[in-house]
């Protein structure tokens, strides 16, 4: 720490210790372990590029000249192996790589991984990269992954070791650093960006908020602009997580605000959330495998095709599923209502042009574990029926 303006009291060593010794303590407080202090005059550049003959009790070199021995950042290579998936590159039908950034650890071909939130094993055919094909490769290497099996994983999946995934996460706490113009609303709804994955999110509730003048932990409902404070989050996507402290790279996330899309805050994952701390966000005690039992039928999502006819579509496939005893009804394309009623066991017929929220329920679908079928635009009502029929069949 540099403790500037010493010309202001002619360099008075009794004054550089007082308020060195206030530092330290602070900085102890922050969980700072070595603290190096410097008497500077940044105004006479004074112990900061150059010794200073007015300052002959200091004995710790220059600021400038300790900056410079510093080590480089620890690299994570010892991590465990974290690969978010950015991009699925198929320029032909014969090749299928995942691409993206290796966040943490070193995988090598040959070894054994799994692909989360699907959990689906297999190994490393290849990895791949702009100039040539590689052995092994290590974080931060930017690469492309070949599978030896024809798994699913899309931009968001990330891909590890088997006997070190993730944390998965709907629900976690976090320190939060706001920086949005508005303060954080808990009946908002956000964004959470971490690695390649979005999920849409609230802040459950604010658990504290950090006074800076004497580091104590305050209650609060909220945070305003340059606050620090922990939170609760939940997720309508898990994350795929590793606590902040054992890897920053998949640790760390951003707040979008989902109207506005303006980054309002800076996150770090601390763990997931004690059972006994939940609160009412708990999962139903109606099972999936109960629902079906009870409607005959599996709750899904069924993506219309985009055409001109989609909504008349999407009626008259609703007429006929209900003619036929299925449970079934049509929305246009709210993304979380699709999913509730999925998970209530119902066929949710969604017609909507949007591609984003045609991307969104084609990746929440999946996580929320709900029965998926996206109708062809080249097939008839009939082709649709017998398609949407067969998903009964699946699923016994």
């Amino acid at each position: 720490m540099a403790v500037n303006k010493m010309d202001l009291t002619d360099f008075d060593r009794g004054t550089f210790e007082r308020i060195g010794a206030e530092l330290v303590d602070f900085a102890h407080a922050l969980g700072f372990e070595g603290v190096r202090l410097f008497p500077v005059s940044a105004s006479r550049g004074d112990n900061i590029t150059r010794p200073s003959a007015r300052t002959p009790w200091h004995e710790g070199g220059t600021l400038l000249a300790w900056l410079e021995s510093l080590p480089h950042q620890r690299r994570q290579d010892d991590a465990p192996f974290r690969f978010p998936v950015q991009y699925v590159l198929r320029p032909h039908q014969d090749y299928r790589g995942l691409a993206g950034q290796i966040a943490s650890g070193t995988v090598r071909v040959g070894d054994e991984i799994q692909v989360h939130p699907s959990g689906r094993r297999t190994r490393v055919a290849s990895i791949d990269t702009f100039d040539g094909p590689l052995e092994e490769a290590a974080s931060p290497a930017s690469v492309t992954l070949r599978l030896a099996d024809e798994v699913d994983a899309s931009r968001g999946d990330v891909l590890a070791h088997v006997d070190q995934p993730p944390l998965s996460l709907h629900q976690l706490d976090a320190m939060l650093v706001w920086f949005g113009e508005q303060p954080l609303d808990c009946s908002r709804r956000y964004l959470v960006k971490q690695a390649s994955r979005t999920a849409p999110a609230h802040i459950e509730r604010v658990l504290w908020r950090k006074e800076l003048a004497d580091l104590s932990e305050q209650p609060a409902e909220s945070l305003s602009l340059n606050d620090i404070g922990r939170v609760r989050v939940v997720c309508r996507r898990p994350l795929l997580t590793d606590p902040y402290r054992d890897n920053r790279r998949t640790g760390a996330f951003i707040v979008i605000d989902a109207l506005t899309h303006d980054t309002v805050a800076a996150g770090m994952v601390l763990g997931p959330v004690e059972e006994s701390t939940k609160g009412d966000v708990a999962s139903s005690l109606v099972t999936q495998p109960e629902r079906r039992g009870r409607l005959g039928q599996p709750g899904a999502i069924v993506l219309l095709p985009t055409t001109p006819d989609a909504g008349s579509r999407a009626f008259q496939l609703e007429r006929r599923l209900f003619d036929l005893g299925w449970h079934v009804t049509t929305t246009p394309g709210d993304v979380e209502v699709a999913l509730a009623l999925a998970a209530a066991g119902l066929v949710a017929l969604v017609h909507t042009d949007a591609p984003q929220t045609r991307r969104a329920l084609r990746a929440e679908a999946r996580d929320a574990g709900a029965a998926w079928l996206e109708l062809e635009a080249t097939e008839d009502l009939e082709q649709h029926l017998d398609r949407i029929i067969s998903l009964r069949e699946a699923a016994r």
